[in-house]
């Protein structure tokens, strides 16, 4: 039986090893804080293999805040993988999109300091991020079920010790 076309590759080929890559990527919620639908949007890096997560929620997310997240979750992990593949977002990326992506010199300058390169994945590729297309489908299945947050703070301090916890905690689903 054959495969009908062929299968993209990511912009670029990085090794299929543990260590090497991490996947940052973010989402819009509408959350109950206090009872009241609230949006945030979370904002969630993924290292590939060791399944090591760190998720936090903001009000709005613009560069500094990325900075701030990044800088917090890899101090967090004690570890930086080579690349952290983003998808096409205007934080980081400059213009172009994939392998003619080109990142925006303050955050190339930012991943020079902490010793990682952001690659964007091509545009409509399957397979674009590190592995793991649905990284927020635990968030959505594992996490918010059955949770009561009352306020911004608390809900960052769920996430806090899911994120953190025992990894059966937040499997990642068929």
């Amino acid at each position: 039986m054959e495969v009908k076309g062929k299968s993209k590759p990511r912009s670029i080929q990085v090794p299929d090893q543990p260590g090497i890559e991490m996947q940052h990527d973010t989402s819009p919620y509408q959350v109950k804080i206090n009872d009241e639908l609230t949006p945030v949007v979370g904002s969630l890096i993924y290292l590939r293999y060791c399944k090591m997560r760190y998720l936090k929620f903001y009000r709005c997310f613009n560069r500094f805040k990325m900075k701030c997240f990044l800088h917090e979750s890899l101090s967090s992990f004690g570890f930086t993988a080579c690349y952290c593949i983003i998808d096409n977002t205007s934080l980081a990326r400059l213009r172009g999109s994939g392998a003619n992506a080109v990142i925006v010199p303050e955050m190339r300058q930012f991943c020079e300091q902490y010793g990682f390169e952001f690659i964007c994945h091509e545009i409509g590729h399957a397979n674009r991020k590190a592995g793991n297309e649905r990284s927020f489908y635990p968030v959505e299945t594992n996490f918010f079920p059955g949770r009561r947050f009352s306020s911004l703070q608390d809900l960052n301090q769920h996430a806090l010790e899911w994120a953190s916890g025992p990894r059966s905690e937040w499997r990642n689903g068929p």
